[in-house]
């Protein structure tokens, strides 16, 4: 899909995460930057954030300030009138500012956004339907979760509406049921326990602490690095090593190795595409850039089925 803008809904008040959902860790990067490459990912051409960017900008401004990452740079960050007035002010705000014929609405705090914004892009869509919206494993919409027809919705919008799900309500959406062989598809993260039970399941340590390296490990990534005449900023082992692990166990032993190999050639023509000038990715954009590839060969790894039909 082409013409999709992602809409990423980060400017709730988490009460019951008692602190900023959006600027939480997980895979070494925060949950919003992680929907935001999620996004990008699943064929969004722009994205609009609703919710305060990662760092204060300018008194009173909205605009991203230099410490956006690449999967958020360019992103359009707004608020909705009064600030966390609800969902269905925050879908009206971005609403003004998409400019494509569809809509890609997810929440900031999803388990496992990139199996989740494919898995509603990928819907076949037939003649006169609005879209596509999640459905849970107990058999409820998550209304927050979908993708949109933005003519359709513009349409259908009515004063004092409150609930997304009456918002939505008119709408004809194909509803997408959670795979029985990716169980959590829908989930997200509402609580510090949801939290520990999602780095629970992909092998993370319930702190933000990365320090997963065996002994000895570090000095030999030094002395690679010091073979081939790279940077000594270049070594990010933990996502490499996240990633070796679970192509390991989900996929074949042997894909382990060619798939970290495969994250640098990605990140050597992603830099080359940006015009190969290194001075313009500081230390912090080359970590942000292999944790995102990193982080989508994990999601291909959980969903791959090693039969001859491949990825699911």
């Amino acid at each position: 899909m082409s013409d999709l803008t992602a809409v990423i809904l980060s400017g709730g008040a988490s009460r019951r995460m008692g602190t900023d959902k959006a600027s939480l860790v997980l895979d070494g990067v925060t949950l919003l930057e992680r929907t935001a490459a999620a996004v990008r990912a699943a064929g969004a051409t722009r994205i609009v954030v609703v919710g305060d960017p990662p760092a204060a900008g300018p008194a009173g401004g909205s605009a991203p300030t230099a410490s956006v990452t690449s999967a958020l740079a360019g992103a359009a960050f707004l608020r909705e009138d009064p600030p966390r007035s609800g969902p269905v002010a925050a879908m009206e705000a971005a609403l003004g500012a998409v400019d494509t014929s569809w809509m890609l609405l997810v929440p900031c705090d999803l388990a496992r956004p990139a199996g989740a914004c494919r898995a509603l892009v990928d819907v076949a869509l037939g003649p006169g339907r609005d879209g596509a919206v999640a459905v849970d494993a107990t058999g409820h919409r998550q209304h927050l979760t979908a993708l949109l027809d933005v003519a359709a919705l513009r349409a259908t919008a009515r004063p004092g509406i409150t609930r997304v799900r009456e918002r939505l309500a008119p709408l004809d959406l194909v509803e997408v049921p959670e795979p029985a062989d990716s169980p959590g598809l829908w989930d997200d993260m509402d609580t510090p326990e949801d939290m520990a039970r999602v780095r629970a399941r992909r092998g993370a340590a319930v702190t933000d602490d990365r320090d997963n390296e065996v002994p000895g490990l570090r000095d030999w990534m030094a002395a690679v690095v010091t073979e081939l005449g790279l940077p000594e900023d270049v070594i990010v082992p933990s996502p490499l090593l996240d990633t070796a692990r679970d192509v390991a166990d989900a996929v074949v032993r042997p894909g382990a190795p060619m798939s970290t190999y495969l994250i640098g050639v990605a990140l050597g023509l992603q830099l080359a595409g940006a015009g190969g000038d290194t001075d313009e990715d500081t230390a912090q954009d080359t970590a942000q850039r292999v944790r995102e590839l990193a982080a989508r060969v994990q999601d291909l790894a959980s969903r791959y089925d090693a039969g001859p039909a491949g990825a699911r």
